[in-house]
């Protein structure tokens, strides 16, 4: 499936079924526009996923969701490990972060998964309107920043390692939760609004595969 606007399309051997997605606000995966504006090259303020709002539509279930999780999984582990460490110097976003630093982003930010969790069980009814939310110190990109600042020493063998291990709680996590809880509302810490299964399938799939496109994709020519 390809954004209309840039072509950009999933990453090869991503198990994605369109009616997902379909509670998001449609995005495409590499602008990160919604359809009907114009599509711009990517840059650094657009890396999150915040303020994207889901609605109780079709969502994955307990098994789609852990499938997803250990392909995406899979898929990180696999092409990250084929680039070489000078490709990963490389920059990737504007004026931004480098593929090494996109990865010690996405490795920094996976043990929080297993808390979205713990907020629905926290929140068994929720109004339409709202949603229990939890908000990372100091605003996303001051938390981002300061969690790809920790792991600037470390290896891309370590930053996959760290990924793998945090991805593994992950599994452990939904694997342990019942399945009337992925359908209890929540936000997430970046914004992201909807049943657990949803909001989990979009931060902890959509989001790294995003990443990784951008780990192995072309250089910025902003420095």
């Amino acid at each position: 499936m390809k954004c209309p606007r840039c072509q950009c399309g999933n990453c090869p051997g991503a198990k994605f079924r369109e009616e997902w997605a379909a509670p998001l606000a449609r995005r495409c995966g590499n602008c990160r526009v919604e359809l009907g504006q114009a599509c711009t090259p990517r840059s650094r303020g657009t890396r999150g996923v915040g303020g994207v709002a889901m609605t109780e539509a079709t969502v994955p279930s307990k098994l789609e969701l852990l499938e997803a999780l250990r392909s995406s999984r899979d898929h990180v582990l696999a092409t990250v490990s084929r680039q070489s460490p000078q490709a990963l110097e490389e920059g990737r976003y504007e004026n931004g972060w480098n593929g090494r630093q996109i990865l010690a982003h996405v490795a920094s930010i996976e043990w929080t998964y297993p808390r979205l969790i713990e907020m629905a069980r926290e929140a068994p009814s929720v109004p339409a309107g709202e949603a229990p939310t939890r908000d990372m110190r100091g605003g996303n990109d001051a938390y981002n920043e300061r969690q790809v600042a920790k792991r600037a020493h470390l290896s891309t063998a370590a930053l996959l390692e760290e990924l793998e291990r945090n991805r593994a709680a992950t599994i452990r996590a939904v694997e342990a939760t019942e399945e009337e809880v992925f359908s209890r509302r929540i936000r997430s810490a970046g914004g992201v609004i909807g049943p657990l299964a949803a909001v989990l399938y979009q931060v902890a799939v959509n989001h790294v595969l995003g990443h990784v496109r951008d780990v192995v994709g072309p250089p910025s020519t902003a420095r």
